[in-house]
């Protein structure tokens, strides 16, 4: 046996003799979710079947972790009743005790051992009352009543077909629920409600939230389409089509690419090209009708030039590309590269 230790003062030299002092409190609180993560490991197998069997764990002073064969998430009503068979085996108060035995007398009596753990001549036998019986060497409580109440804090998954459950226990989840109804509390006071009528308080300004999302929503539409007819005064004509290259103000990739969209729907067959300053950044976006796609324009190769002029790059389909640059100052002549290069796109 060894210890690995912190020297917080003093020296200490070879053969020096110290005393080793249990910290009693930590203890009991690894003893409580060791004796927890029996219970729950035979919990699963209760509520999800027989399959299930361990394939990793951790136990702190402060939670438990557990892995398990599963093949599915567990569901809201899955996880209330693990907790429901763990905390009912708690409340039994069950006694806890421990066995030397052989692994062969140990597998007859329904002692769960662990796949692929090599065992000696001898094993340590854990069980709880006629619930749980395992192969194990580690600390536990006396009485299955210790270890107070169990909560699940998270369940995920961390491999294919391995699921994670991290718990609670005894103090820690004490101070976890005192966590979450100080979270209430704060909620219920900002909100100015009662307790009870706090999840319909929520789902009330959720549906306000909505509201104004979708009211935004239409006063942006409208504003674009206010914009798209300045826009298209601007266009130049062409060989049957017309072309819309300009500059609009502080506006994103998304708004870009609205904008355009809207534009060839006004215009039926053109070539627009927008670009725009935010945060000392290009965005620039490019967008083809169908028509002159067909008759040989490609808008990632017009982006591509535009991009060039402002030191940056990009690229997409035919119909709809978009770039990025750094060097805002030079984006009006970035447009006007790329206007220039569509009046002379076939031009060889």
């Amino acid at each position: 046996i060894y210890h690995i230790g912190e020297l917080e003062r003093g020296t200490l030299h070879l053969k020096d003799k110290v005393t080793a002092k249990v910290d009693e409190s930590r203890r009991k609180d690894i003893a409580r979710n060791h004796s927890a993560t029996h219970l729950l490991h035979r919990a699963l197998k209760e509520v999800l079947g027989e399959h299930v069997n361990q394939s990793g764990s951790l136990v702190a002073p402060d939670h438990l972790r557990f892995d398990f064969n599963h093949f599915t998430a567990l569901t809201a009503d899955e996880i209330r009743r693990i907790e429901d068979e763990v905390n009912s085996a708690i409340l039994r108060n069950m006694p806890v005790s421990v066995k030397e035995t052989t692994v062969e007398e140990a597998q007859k009596e329904g002692a769960i051992a662990l796949f692929g753990e090599k065992y000696g001549e001898k094993v340590r036998m854990v069980s709880m009352g006629d619930y749980s019986k395992e192969l194990c060497g580690g600390t536990h409580v006396r009485s299955t009543g210790e270890i107070g109440l169990f909560k699940i804090v998270s369940e995920g998954s961390v491999g294919a077909g391995i699921r994670r459950i991290e718990a609670v226990t005894g103090w820690n989840l004490l101070n976890y629920t005192r966590e979450n109804i100080k979270i209430i509390d704060q909620l219920v006071q900002e909100l100015k409600v009662k307790p009870e009528n706090l999840l319909s308080k929520i789902e009330e300004l959720h549906d306000t939230i909505k509201k104004a999302e979708r009211e935004v929503e239409s006063l942006k539409q409208r504003l674009i389409n206010d914009k798209v007819e300045e826009l298209i005064n601007r266009k130049i004509s062409l060989d049957g089509f017309s072309i819309v290259s300009t500059a609009v103000d502080n506006a994103s990739h998304e708004d870009l690419r609205n904008i355009s969209d809207v534009i060839r729907q006004k215009l039926k067959t053109c070539i627009v090209i927008l670009g725009s300053a935010v945060d000392n950044k290009v965005n620039l976006v490019c967008a083809v009708t169908k028509d002159l796609v067909e008759r040989g324009y490609n808008a990632g190769k017009i982006i591509k030039k535009a991009a060039e002029a402002v030191g940056g790059g990009g690229g997409g389909r035919p119909d709809f590309a978009q770039a990025g640059g750094k060097y805002p100052e030079k984006l009006n002549k970035a447009l006007e590269a790329a206007a220039d290069f569509v009046k002379n796109y076939f031009a060889d």
